[in-house]
This record gives structure tokens, C-alpha cells and sequence, in this order.
């Protein structure tokens, strides 16, 4: 269901619904997922309750998300936004309420994820604010997380970085982070 409030563009997916019928998660849709996409901005979205990952950004370069709002209110792998295997990605002044991860970058192939720019967001989750990883095959490579509010994670941690698959990690630049009820900066 996609509407238009208060100058943003909103689309519910029902997850509630869909998350109760169809486990697991592997059966259940996307809320929105871009494929091997260049020269994408998505600007000033409301994306609620997604049956799957919200936002999944798979192969794509060149991305611009700015003023998105993610709301998911249950966990049970329900990210987020996850950007996988993808090239020079922006998210900023975004804000994110979720169950699951809020924001997960993945190397779910020999590709590396790079040139990650993450900042001025807002996080509230029960699982990770910022992962990398757990798909990490090929490896994360210049990624800066900056400006970013990180509130109410009663479980997991604020950022999390792993490479659990064998890829790398480097340059990885993080500052400026504000955390709270966090249990596990």
C-alpha cells in the first residue's frame, strides 16, 4: 500500500500479515529491493512494516538515500536497509525504528561492498544499529559512519563489525557517534 503524507511518499507492507503466514523468511517479500541498479536516489520515503528485509539494495552503485524513514515493529529478520555487494552508497538523514538490524552491509559474493558513506541517522533497534556482515564473502572497503544517534538497543550491539565468510575489512573510518541504553556500543 504506497500513500502520500505530509509531503513524503509512504508504503506499508502488511509485514504483520505476511511474517504470520510464510516462515521463513526466505518465503516472504521485500518491502522494496533494487538489483544491479546505477544512478538511484531515493529521497523522503516512509517505509513501514516490511515482511522481509525492508530496503535491500543488491549489486547496485551509485546510490543516494537521503530523509528515508524505516519502521518495523516486530524482529525475526526484519532489517532494515541491507546494502550488498554495492558500490559507492550514501545514507544520510535518515532515521531508523526496527526490530531486526537497522542497517546491514553484506558481501554475499566475491564482491566487495565499498565506498560506504552512512551519516546523520537515527537508530533505534532490538538487534544491531549498524552491522557489517554476517554475509561477508567478499568484504567491506572504505566505509565511514558518521553523525549518527544511536538509541534503546536492549540486546545487541550499536555497531557491529564482522567478517564471518573470509572477506575484509579496511579503512573503515567511524566517528562521531552518540549512543544511549545501548547494551553494547
Amino acid at each position: 500500500l504506497w500513500s502520500y503524507n505530509n509531503g513524503q511518499i509512504v508504503s506499508n507492507g502488511n509485514g504483520l500479515k505476511y511474517f504470520q503466514e510464510s516462515d521463513p523468511q526466505n518465503l516472504r517479500p521485500f518491502l522494496v529491493r533494487l538489483v544491479n541498479c546505477e544512478n538511484v536516489t531515493i529521497r523522503d520515503v516512509h517505509l513501514l512494516e516490511s515482511a522481509n528485509w525492508t530496503l535491500h539494495l543488491l549489486g547496485c552503485r551509485d546510490v543516494n538515500l537521503d530523509g528515508i524513514v524505516i519502521e518495523n515493529g516486530v524482529d525475526s529478520n526484519r532489517d532494515g536497509l541491507d546494502i550488498d555487494c554495492c558500490q559507492r552508497v550514501t545514507v544520510s538523514n535518515s532515521r531508523f525504528s526496527t526490530g531486526d538490524d537497522a542497517i546491514v552491509l553484506k558481501a554475499s559474493s566475491d564482491v566487495l561492498c565499498q565506498d560506504i558513506v552512512i551519516t546523520n541517522c537515527n537508530i533505534r533497534t532490538r538487534a544491531s544499529a549498524i552491522k557489517t556482515g554476517t554475509e561477508s564473502n567478499g568484504g567491506f572497503k572504505n566505509v565511514t559512519i558518521s553523525n549518527c544517534t544511536i538509541k534503546d538497543l536492549p540486546r545487541h550491539a550499536g555497531i557491529e563489525l564482522m567478517t564471518v565468510d573470509g572477506g575484509t575489512m579496511q579503512n573503515i573510518l567511524i566517528e562521531n557517534i552518540t549512543m544511549e541504553n545501548v547494551a553494547t556500543p
